[in-house]
């Protein structure tokens, strides 16, 4: 009986969760689904592991060699035999009715393509990861940085083939902010589930988010979204600044947070030519960066007439006020 979900798990050294991760898989609520798992020349004993489970619904493919995340996953999404694919990673842990609340959500959103959701992050870091929900703010967002949690993700296989989509590894460091980014740009649509998920171990001996071949890539990708959404040909300086904003990186001039502002209004006055995003999100999105990266500014006092500068950062503010009270309200 062909299973109508995948759950992806790529495995290379992952001895020290792998047991807990695999647990939290096959004891889903929603059970109709084969686990594909792919040991990609794992020299611990991930192997052994991996053997230790029975369940006939696990599926595993061997690597003599590490080939890779990027490699691994493209081959897993091509031999997967469901109708939707789930992402998991090797030191998480999966809310045992996150499978059956995506599978709704994509049941009852057709024209929603790939659902993530909030993320409970534990470990060295202990916090709840909201992420905006509605598709069409998540298309704005994205312009600025990935609004997906990659391992919390369930898609529909059908749009990857339709779509002709696949990792890059020219992208290895930031493969999925790539790849939600090419989707948006062909017409895809993506959401979230405000529910956490996923539980997102942070550990030391995970690789730093912040690592220069990331940065590399994250700033190939907004000049990529730039071009192709919103013809604009950035230089080094402008990815420079877009990374800045993104990253909420501090001013401690007047000057550096001027020119802040001047590249939102930039991205908001080609956003008026293309309609590529939704004028509204984008211009909230774009007010709330600003009031944001405003806040953290070293400029003391002055930074509160900057942020009266900016002609939607009532709107923001607002906003901002409203999902404060919304998280308090979740506690």
């Amino acid at each position: 009986m062909t299973p109508e979900l995948t759950v992806i798990l790529p495995v290379h050294n992952s001895e020290q969760y792998l047991s807990e991760a695999i647990v939290s898989i096959l004891n889903q609520t929603f059970e109709e689904f084969e686990l594909l798992i792919i040991n990609d020349g794992s020299k611990d004993k991930s192997g052994d592991i991996i053997k230790s489970f029975t369940d006939s619904r696990i599926r595993v493919v061997n690597h003599k060699h590490n080939k890779g995340l990027v490699v691994s996953l493209n081959e897993a999404i091509a031999i997967s035999r469901g109708s939707y694919i789930a992402r998991m990673d090797a030191d998480d842990i999966s809310d045992p009715n996150r499978f059956a609340l995506q599978l709704q959500y994509l049941r009852e959103n057709p024209s929603v393509d790939v659902v993530g959701s909030s993320v409970r992050v534990f470990g060295i870091d202990n916090y709840i990861w909201d992420l905006p929900l509605d598709p069409d703010s998540l298309d704005a967002h994205t312009l600025f940085r990935c609004s997906l949690a990659h391992p919390a993700i369930m898609m529909r296989k059908s749009t990857i083939g339709k779509l002709k989509l696949k990792y890059l590894k020219f992208h290895q460091d930031a493969e999925d902010f790539d790849l939600w980014s090419r989707l948006l740009a062909k017409g895809g649509r993506i959401g979230n589930i405000a529910t956490p998920l996923l539980s997102y171990r942070t550990h030391d001996s995970q690789i730093s988010h912040k690592n220069s071949r990331q940065v590399i890539s994250t700033r190939s990708i907004y000049s990529w979204q730039l071009k192709n959404r919103l013809n604009i040909i950035a230089s080094k300086r402008d990815l420079e600044m877009h990374h800045l904003i993104a990253t909420l990186n501090i001013s401690k001039n007047a000057r550096s947070l001027e020119k802040k502002r001047r590249w939102l209004a930039n991205i908001i006055q080609a956003n008026n030519q293309t309609h590529a995003y939704k004028s509204d999100k984008l211009r909230d999105l774009c007010a709330t960066y600003w009031m944001d990266n405003c806040y953290v500014s070293g400029l003391g006092p002055i930074k509160y007439i900057y942020l009266l500068k900016y002609p939607t950062t009532i709107s923001a503010i607002l906003m901002k006020v409203r999902s404060k009270i919304i998280c308090l309200l979740k506690k």
